[in-house]
């Protein structure tokens, strides 16, 4: 299985240019000092919290402006926010933080990032047979400068800075789809295309994860089937099938079946399959509180499992959502990004969110693996995800890595 995130940034000149050569090294208040913090899993698990329930409130969202297959990467968004806080001021970084989840009298500034990039520190460790890689990048303007204490921070994140020449919109394209495309290993097409030539920076988080299925499916029992769209409209898709001891629980309350397949390498998805009429009622039940219950509750049983092998891309334009979600001063000409360059004239003009997702039978494209699993004798309990369904990939400190919601997987 392969997934690929793109998600930029767009900050634009939003009035009259002024000299953009001078350094300023105006600290904002938010700001924090190079203290070496002892990090822990305590303390840092509570940004796993935030995030998970920022990822809960961007899904209600989309709900309310799509009907279609959802796609996204929370802790994308997430990071990509985080970045963007720490250059902005007074109201428009309390509105960035507040989007987050986070408020100043529960979190300090300096908590909130450290732990954001101790998240990212433990996200990116090395494991063995699960490729996870995050990579933050800046594409500065050749007439501006970035604050040398703001790209202290920036490295922090594991931030790279370029310079490019936004007036010559064709190279700056080209030199910033080069960088996505390598980063997410050619996954999923061109990120921009048409930039605003008065771009001054932007902003580019890429998240690329190959996981193998710690139970492969057998590519020979795989069939086409039918997908239940809805009432009126079946697809037909390849069928992915195997029999082996799995994690499930039948929500009665909710109509549900919960399914957990484990990756190798310590991450699982959590698969959320409704009853025909009853998506709906999952998706407003849909809480930390929720997940947490499910997880609890999972057991270990004999299922013969029916899956769609599907690859599904995704483009979302997160400007509307986050300024439902309350983050609003940032887009407009009131925007305070001072702590990116020193400058008063930024603002964010668009925030563009690229996801593919590339399910089959190995778990990646690329691997070829063989199984051979003795199977107990009792007869299988047979859950077939035929109609609509929920899917979540959660890393083994439970930080919501992607979610989706497979409407049509052909389209």
């Amino acid at each position: 299985m392969q997934f690929a995130l793109c998600l930029c940034i767009l900050v634009l000149c939003a009035g009259v240019q002024a000299d953009h050569h001078k350094d300023h090294e105006d600290i904002s208040q938010h700001y924090h000092d190079d203290a070496d913090d002892d990090h822990n899993d305590v303390t840092c698990q509570k940004i796993v919290s935030v995030n998970c329930d920022f990822t809960f409130r961007i899904y209600q969202e989309l709900l309310a402006s799509s009907s279609s297959n959802i796609l996204f990467s929370p802790v994308g968004i997430f990071t990509a926010l985080s970045m963007l806080a720490l250059g902005a001021k007074d109201e428009t970084n309390i509105e960035i933080i507040e989007t987050l989840g986070f408020n100043y009298s529960q979190h300090t500034d300096k908590e909130i990032h450290r732990c954001t990039q101790y998240m990212i520190q433990k996200l990116t460790e090395p494991i063995s047979d699960l490729k996870l890689e995050m990579s933050n990048a800046l594409f500065v303007s050749k007439e501006y400068k970035l604050l040398s204490v703001y790209m202290e921070e920036m490295h922090k994140y594991k931030a790279d800075e370029f310079t490019t020449d936004f007036s010559n919109t064709v190279e700056a394209t080209k030199q910033i789809n080069e960088y996505v495309t390598e980063k997410i290993h050619g996954i999923t097409g061109d990120i921009v295309s048409d930039l605003d030539p008065r771009t001054v920076i932007l902003l580019v988080n890429c998240l690329f994860l190959q996981a193998q299925w710690e139970h492969t499916f057998n590519p020979d029992l795989t069939r086409e089937g039918n997908f239940h769209v809805d009432e009126n409209t079946d697809v037909k898709v390849p069928m992915m099938f195997q029999i082996g001891m799995l994690d499930i629980y039948n929500d009665d309350e909710l109509n549900c079946t919960v399914v957990r397949l484990p990756y190798k390498g310590n991450a699982s998805v959590l698969l959320v399959l409704p009853g025909i009429k009853n998506m709906k009622e999952v998706e407003a039940a849909l809480t930390q509180s929720t997940i947490k219950k499910w997880k609890s509750k999972l057991y270990k049983t004999n299922v013969a499992l029916k899956f769609p092998k599907f690859i599904l891309p995704s483009s979302l334009d997160l400007k509307p959502i986050l300024m439902k979600m309350g983050m609003k001063k940032v887009f407009t000409d009131g925007a305070d990004l001072t702590g990116l360059t020193g400058q008063p004239d930024l603002k964010v003009s668009t925030a563009l969110h690229k996801a593919m997702i590339d399910v089959n039978e190995t778990g990646t494209m690329a691997a070829a693996v063989t199984v051979v699993q003795i199977m107990p004798i009792s007869v299988p309990r047979s859950v077939g995800f035929d109609h609509p369904f929920i899917m979540l990939i959660f890393d083994h400190k439970g930080t919501c890595l992607f979610m989706g919601k497979i409407v049509n997987p052909t389209e």
